[in-house]
């Protein structure tokens, strides 16, 4: 829990600093640190998952129309992806960036 906070202060200074914004946060993975020459001295990686969305701005309400099929997909998908996806909107949203970042 105390690493969580320490990442979440660190981006939280980051971003007020305005050299960066949300989006230019990004993780390599271990995989790409661990070939790091750098990063030699370390024999084990382990992940913390941060959720930056807070970071993001205010909450908004949209109203949209999907089929009814879609939604019901999209539902099956989140309640099979517990650990991946909060609910619909986190769903929505995490697609949204994922299209958006193309």
């Amino acid at each position: 829990m105390m690493a969580r906070e320490a990442i979440l202060s660190i981006v939280e200074e980051m971003l007020l600093s305005g050299a960066h914004s949300v989006e230019d946060i990004k993780d390599a993975g271990f995989m790409v640190y661990a070939a790091n020459a750098e990063y030699a001295h370390c024999d084990s990686w382990f992940m913390i998952d941060v959720d930056l969305t807070e970071f993001e701005g205010k909450q908004q309400r949209v109203n949209i129309t999907l089929p009814d099929v879609l939604i019901k997909r999209i539902d099956g998908f989140i309640q099979g992806n517990r650990s991946a996806y909060k609910d619909r909107s986190h769903f929505l949203a995490q697609a949204a960036r994922h299209e958006l970042a193309k």
